[in-house]
């Protein structure tokens, strides 16, 4: 199809989408990326925020992820992260809940500064936040 490429997102466990959309926006450790059909190839690494797609029917879906991989080659996107969740009317609340959770288990294991902890408690705040706007606005 013209206009459109597939996009397949999975973490560990399945497979969270697989559909042929018009454009990808995502957080990647460089910032913000748009993808649209035809793109130049690109490898990179996603960082923690949303995915925004729009699929080729003009649905417009609105996904969570945490750190990850993305490759762009051939009008296929793969993202590749440990964690991803949306829902019909956008983020799921609980997902924030379970990235909290994780952040706090990690942390543990890692024995991180406090000042390293406050950091990842600060930006899970903003993206909780943020989802919860977005949420709400659906």
């Amino acid at each position: 199809m013209a206009g459109s490429f597939n996009l397949r997102i999975s973490i560990p466990n399945k497979i969270c989408a697989d559909v042929n959309v018009s454009q990808v926006s995502f957080n990647t450790v460089l910032g913000q990326t748009c993808i649209l059909p035809n793109h130049a190839p690109i490898i990179g690494t996603i960082a923690p925020g949303y995915v925004n797609y729009k699929q080729t029917d003009g649905s417009h879906h609105v996904g969570l992820a945490n750190y990850g991989v993305f490759i762009f080659k051939e009008n296929k996107l793969v993202i590749l992260s440990d964690f991803f969740e949306t829902g019909s009317h956008g983020v799921d609340t609980s997902a924030i809940e379970s990235i909290e959770k994780k952040i706090a288990e990690e942390t543990a294991k890692l024995k991180l500064s406090q000042k390293a902890i406050t950091s990842l408690n600060s930006f899970m705040k903003l993206v909780s936040s943020k989802a919860k706007t977005e949420t709400k606005r659906k």
